[in-house]
């Protein structure tokens, strides 16, 4: 199953739970939000079109018991918290966060409606969550989260693949938790005992936070 078709049909599975943990009345709408840092695309069709199949399945169909409300930033993170608050003066039920920055738009908006997060990384250094094992609050969802050290050790394997000479990490420095919260802003990661003598570890900061951390080496001689 492709990756993005998985990721569908698990947050699928997680609306699910939210939305039948209270009494159903008869011939209630379920209005979920769904906001997005990009904008609508062949790709995020896909995407979306993953988990509303989940949901049909689970017996939640468009039109009938079910309505989306979709806001997209279109690339413009600063109008994030903006949207995220025009989801919860109209009273959605729910809403799918995709990526750190739309998850802590969401819960900057509000603390009460619940949030799915999807992929959302370092979400207990964030804020978003107490812990991975217990959430807390009013978020939940998945997470392509590491510790530190996992991160670090990541890179001292990736360090020792023969040929190559650079390993290059692009972090954000515009994700920041929210005030109030004592989290601590992520720095990005590096080995515990340090590249080989081989090769070596440089790392660029974003003013745009990128939906996930990236990570790349090069081979020697390439260019």
């Amino acid at each position: 199953m492709e990756r993005r078709a998985f990721l569908g049909t698990l947050v699928g599975t997680l609306l699910t739970g939210p939305l039948t943990a209270a009494a159903q009345p008869v011939g209630k709408v379920y209005r979920i939000g769904h906001l997005a840092a990009s904008s609508p695309s062949a790709e995020n069709t896909r995407l979306l079109s993953a988990f509303q199949t989940e949901l049909r399945e689970r017996g939640w169909i468009e039109g009938q018991n079910v309505a989306f409300e979709y806001r997209w930033a279109e690339g413009r993170y600063e109008r994030l918290p903006a949207l995220a608050a025009e989801l919860t003066d109209a009273k959605v039920d729910l809403i799918v966060a995709g990526g750190t920055p739309n998850a802590l738009a969401a819960q900057g908006a509000t603390r009460v409606i619940p949030i799915v997060m999807v992929g959302a990384t370092t979400p207990v250094e964030l804020g978003l969550v107490n812990s991975l094992a217990r959430p807390g609050g009013n978020v939940t969802g998945v997470t392509f989260d590491v510790s530190p050290e996992q991160t670090a050790k990541l890179v001292e394997l990736l360090a020792e693949v023969p040929g190559v000479s650079r390993i290059a990490v692009l972090w954000s420095r515009d994700i920041r938790p929210p005030t109030g919260t004592g989290a601590r802003s992520s720095a990005p990661p590096r080995p515990a005992s340090g590249p080989s003598a081989s090769s070596r570890c440089s790392s660029r900061k974003t003013s745009t936070p990128p939906s996930r951390p990236f990570a790349g080496g090069r081979s020697k001689g390439s260019s």
